[in-house]
């Protein structure tokens, strides 16, 4: 299954709690909401060992169509007010297909 895994943090000055509210109240909700959308998981990063502070992991249902509902107003306004709760230097996506699933 086409999967989108985007790791990123807060930014400095916004709390865990503040960039949390955002992602459950703003962006999640858009993403969604987006046809190419299956399911939205993050979690959130323990210990002080890693560059980034949570990772999500997006499955859709192709990449060419995340592409073009990414493009859609309700992700624009997504896009417009991230900078404002996340470190977009911490941002990082990856396009990744599953090769192997174990115990579910």
């Amino acid at each position: 299954m086409p999967t989108l895994i985007f790791t990123y943090s807060p930014k400095e000055g916004v709390s865990f709690e503040e960039f949390e509210r955002f992602l459950r109240e703003i962006d999640q909700p858009a993403t969604l909401a987006l046809p190419s959308t299956i399911s939205s998981r993050i979690l959130r990063v323990q210990g002080d060992n890693a560059s980034f502070q949570a990772i999500e992991i997006l499955e859709i249902t192709s990449f060419e169509e995340w592409d073009r509902d990414a493009k859609s107003p309700e992700v624009k306004v997504v896009l417009d007010q991230w900078p404002t709760y996340g470190d977009m230097d911490s941002v990082k996506v990856y396009n990744c297909e599953e090769f192997y699933a174990g115990k579910a």
